[in-house]
């Protein structure tokens, strides 16, 4: 999903409704921030991890194509 995508699809619904992702092991949290990276997609084969991994300078050994994400952040207690 693009930001685009995203955007279009948070105007159909109510202005005031809280934005919300998975807890860490059950139950919802709050967005705490927004960050814009960038992604390897399709990085991890295994299907316990998240398919996409971030870029870190240190972690790259060959150059990848890498894609402009943004990761909303939960709050942790």
């Amino acid at each position: 999903m693009t930001v685009a995508e995203l955007i279009s699809n948070l105007k159909l619904l109510p202005p005031d409704s809280r934005v919300v992702t998975y807890g860490y092991e059950g139950g919802y949290d709050d967005i705490k921030k927004i960050e814009q990276m960038k992604i390897i997609l399709n990085f991890h084969p295994e299907s316990y991890y998240g398919r996409h991994e971030s870029v870190h300078e240190s972690d790259l050994e060959e150059p990848k194509e890498t894609i402009d994400a943004v990761l909303l952040q939960p709050e942790r207690r």
